[in-house]
């Protein structure tokens, strides 16, 4: 049986939308990820060097 006024049931959800009850990500969150994934790619970038140097010792 159809829906009334031919909208959607409730339990379908229209393409592109949230679930209910979650609220998007703040930008500060965002900004926190974005610090720490520089942050991390700098440090792998440092150990990587200081790995390297070492082996040139070798």
């Amino acid at each position: 049986m159809p829906a009334p006024s031919g909208r959607a049931p409730p339990t379908v959800r229209p393409s592109g939308g949230r679930p209910p009850g979650r609220a998007p990500p703040s930008s500060r969150s965002n900004t926190m990820a974005d610090t720490v994934f520089v942050l991390l790619t700098i440090a792998v970038f440092a150990l990587v060097g200081v790995v390297a140097r070492g082996v040139t010792k070798l």
